[in-house]
């Protein structure tokens, strides 16, 4: 039996953390813009796919075809364009 239970665990760890980047239902993996303030500089340009590697790249590849790969350090994906009314959810009031 305990044979059984470890084998069903070590089954379980590979396939959480070895197939990659995979939604286990922990975050927000839907992204429709990126945002680039670095080396790079270009606000809300469309992506069509993103694909996050260990450390700091990602690889975006845009609406238009071009594939970039960036860092996380000076890039935010986002779900809804970003403008000035929404940088850092503070309301004046």
């Amino acid at each position: 039996m305990k044979k059984v239970c470890l084998l069903l665990m070590v089954c379980i760890g590979v396939l959480m953390t070895g197939c990659g980047n995979k939604d286990i239902g922990l975050g927000q993996y839907t992204y429709y813009y990126v945002t680039c303030d670095g080396p790079v500089k270009f606000q809300n340009e469309p992506i069509k796919s993103w694909k996050d590697f260990d450390g700091e790249q990602m690889e975006v590849t845009l609406s238009n075809g071009n594939t970039l790969l960036i860092s996380s350090n000076y890039c935010v994906l986002t779900e809804n364009e970003i403008s000035d009314e929404n940088i850092g959810g503070q309301n004046e009031n």
